[in-house]
This record gives structure tokens, C-alpha cells and sequence, in this order.
């Protein structure tokens, strides 16, 4: 499985606030930076906020988030943009039609897609928003800038 731009992207969007909280974090840096178009961003932004990762200030708009970064693990941000992927995944699957591959071709197809997402799912259930703002702070640390 490979991981997505929104998938990044969130991270970086997340990242980003968190290490800036004082300032607005707003489509347009993000876009900058990731050289998304603006709508790119906003989709994923309210992806964040309907998952209940982001939030925002009544009056100022600035995000925050809706937990804290230790709460919010990897896999949470994963699911949260690209869940409407992985349903996809098993759908076609499912509604695959008679294949010269024999009938077990969806059986086997969905046991792999499972399999993935289960070790996937694991792997970044096991990382936080708050372990990947410690790696890059110490990697910053290390830079002399």
C-alpha cells in the first residue's frame, strides 16, 4: 500500500498548526507549500474537521485541534481522507463480474485488501501527531539553520 497526497497533505496540515499555534494556518500556506490547489486543501480540511481531527474558532477561523496530538494517532488521519478510497477498494471488488480468473479471484483479492489495511492499520495506530512533531523537531534541532 502506498500512502496518498491527502494522506500527506493532512499530515502536513496538521504539522503545521501544531507547530505554529499562535499564528492562522491558512489554504493558501498549505497550497504554497504543497503546491495543492486551493480547493485540494479545503476538501481535505473538512475531511479533518468531519472526523473530529481539526476544529475551528468561532470568529478568527483558525484551526486547532479538536484533541490533543497524542490522541490523534496516524491511522486516525489516514482514515479520516482516504476511508472513502478504501470503500471504493471493496466495492469494486465485490461487484466485480464473472472472471476468466475463476469465481475465488474476489475471495482472494478482498483476503489481501484486508490483510493490508489490518497490518497497515497497526503499524500507524502505533504513531501519533505528537511522536512525528517530536521526530521533526529533533531532526530541526539537528540542522543549523
Amino acid at each position: 500500500m502506498t500512502f496518498s497526497i491527502q494522506f500527506l497533505t493532512s499530515l502536513h496540515i496538521l504539522l503545521t498548526i501544531i507547530s505554529f499555534p499562535d499564528i492562522r494556518v491558512t489554504n493558501e500556506m498549505i497550497s504554497k507549500d504543497t503546491n495543492l490547489s486551493h480547493e485540494q486543501v479545503r476538501k481535505l480540511i473538512r475531511k479533518l474537521k468531519s472526523a473530529n481531527i481539526l476544529t475551528f474558532q468561532n470568529g478568527t477561523g483558525k484551526a486547532t485541534l479538536a484533541k490533543k496530538a497524542n490522541e490523534i494517532t496516524l491511522w486516525d488521519i489516514y482514515y479520516a481522507v482516504e476511508n472513502e478510497n478504501l470503500e471504493s477498494l471493496n466495492k469494486f471488488a465485490l461487484q466485480m463480474p464473472y472472471s476468466i480468473l475463476g469465481e475465488n479471484e474476489k475471495t482472494v483479492i478482498l483476503s489481501n485488501i484486508e490483510n493490508s489495511l489490518k497490518t497497515l492499520k497497526e503499524s500507524l495506530s502505533q504513531r501519533t501527531l505528537e511522536t512525528i512533531k517530536d521526530e521533526l523537531d529533533i531532526k530541526n534541532n539537528q540542522i543549523a539553520f
